[in-house]
């Protein structure tokens, strides 16, 4: 139910983008979604490929960017895709072979949950410093909580400090910081102002 409510989000929220759209290139693109699914670039070179569900169907690596496209290869299907944001199509192509026109892009996005490395609030910022681990620094730049990842999604990160007993959603969708105790209901406690992947 909660994936399906965030695809009615993403249908009717796509002017709700972090990065502006007039700086989204191939350069730094980490998010594209098309009628049946979407691509996202989950790590690193790895890209992967999901439904309308949410269920990963297929994985990339990234062989190649420019200005306008990112370049995806699977080499366990030799498959290789471009995702063309200039044409807006993704194309696909078999054994090296030439590619043809295969789903319409209908939205991209340079930070997604799935990639977000720091988040900007009006008091200070998150960071990720390690291997599932963010850190809150304040206005001054002075550390001031840690947390451990637990989840991400295409739109947000979960942080939990255990010490404390806050939880955390880094919500890039809403652009919102929202914060909860002992496992209860969250409220939003910051805005958003940017974000890096």
């Amino acid at each position: 139910m909660t994936f399906f409510l965030l695809l009615a989000l993403l249908a009717v929220g796509s002017s709700h983008v972090i990065a502006d759209s007039n700086s989204l290139t191939g350069r730094n693109v980490a998010f594209v979604q098309f009628q049946n699914g979407s691509i996202a670039q989950t790590g690193g070179s790895t890209w992967t490929e999901y439904d309308n569900s949410g269920n990963a169907r297929f994985s990339f690596q990234e062989t190649q960017r420019d200005d306008w496209s990112v370049y995806l290869n699977d080499a366990s299907r030799n498959v290789q895709m471009q995702l063309d944001l200039h044409r807006k199509w993704i194309s696909y192509g078999e054994d090296g072979g030439p590619k043809r026109d295969l789903y319409k892009i209908t939205d991209a996005k340079a930070v997604t949950g799935r990639n977000v490395s720091q988040v900007q609030v009006p008091n200070g910022k998150y960071v990720k410093t390690g291997a599932n681990v963010w850190s809150e620094y304040d206005a001054s730049g002075k550390p001031t909580y840690k947390f451990r990842e637990t989840n991400r999604d295409a739109w947000s990160v979960y942080l939990n400090d255990p010490s404390r007993n806050v939880q955390l959603q880094l919500d890039l969708h809403r652009k919102w910081v929202s914060y909860g105790e002992d496992g209860g209901p969250k409220r939003d406690l910051y805005r958003i102002t940017s974000a890096k992947g």
